[in-house]
């Protein structure tokens, strides 16, 4: 399946991501040492911010700029979902591709498996990029750092994403904590256009910040999006 029809099924499937998201209240802290907390995603690819080429259109066409749902996990520092200089997962390759979250799904599952990392959270889709979403999760003394994805779409395999956010500062978990998500490139498609002719990389390339066009103006790269991480118990 091309990564087109798969961003018709994403939204066709709307109602049930909705359905399916994790916007309910988690319960209390399941230990002494864990802390939950909120992430809200705040989009900023805007054409005014990204101007080159930027895929506008209406929120039910395929080819209008839009998120995938976010997927991510809290997990000890032995596990990632991404890295800067790493080869992309099978998982990570599908959800910078086709905006699947399925096999990085399973791949986060056997991590918890493996006693590597915690809970999965994830959102539905995002049609409209500057809405934002919030979502809660679970982050303890053996689970403290927490990662995430979510695909930029279209593209040939960019996705936008946080790597090993430690919520610590000084031994405590914070109040709250605000960050700058980056465009990255999985290094397995090649492009540099958002409707690039689909042609895969071989070898894959290592997983780096993308310095595609879109993402880079006057010399900078201004962010996707602005995450923040707020306590809640």
């Amino acid at each position: 399946m091309g990564r087109h029809t798969a961003r018709v099924a994403a939204v066709a499937a709307l109602g049930a991501f909705f359905v399916s998201c994790s916007s309910t209240d988690k319960p209390a802290p399941s230990s002494k040492d864990a802390a939950v907390y909120e992430m809200k995603f705040q989009g900023t690819w805007t054409k005014a911010n990204h101007p080159t080429d930027y895929p506008e259109g209406s929120s039910l066409n395929p080819n209008a700029a839009h998120f995938s749902g976010i997927i991510g996990a809290p997990h000890k520092a032995s596990y990632s979902i991404f890295k800067e200089g790493g080869q992309a997962t099978p998982g990570l390759m599908a959800l910078s591709h086709k905006g699947s979250k399925s096999p990085l799904d399973e791949e986060i599952k056997a991590a918890a498996a493996a006693g590597n990392a915690g809970e999965i959270f994830d959102t539905g889709v995002f049609l409209d990029v500057t809405s934002p979403k919030t979502v809660k999760f679970e982050v303890s003394d053996k689970f403290p750092l927490v990662s995430f994805v979510a695909m930029i779409a279209p593209s040939p395999d960019w996705f936008v994403g946080l790597s090993n956010v430690d919520l610590k500062d000084g031994g405590k978990w914070v109040d709250s904590k605000t960050m700058e998500a980056q465009a990255w490139d999985s290094g397995t498609y090649e492009g540099t256009t958002y409707m690039a002719e689909e042609k895969p990389t071989t070898p894959h390339k290592p997983t780096a910040p993308s310095e595609a066009p879109p993402f880079v103006v006057g010399g900078k790269r201004p962010p996707i999006a602005t995450v923040t991480f707020t306590r809640q118990k």
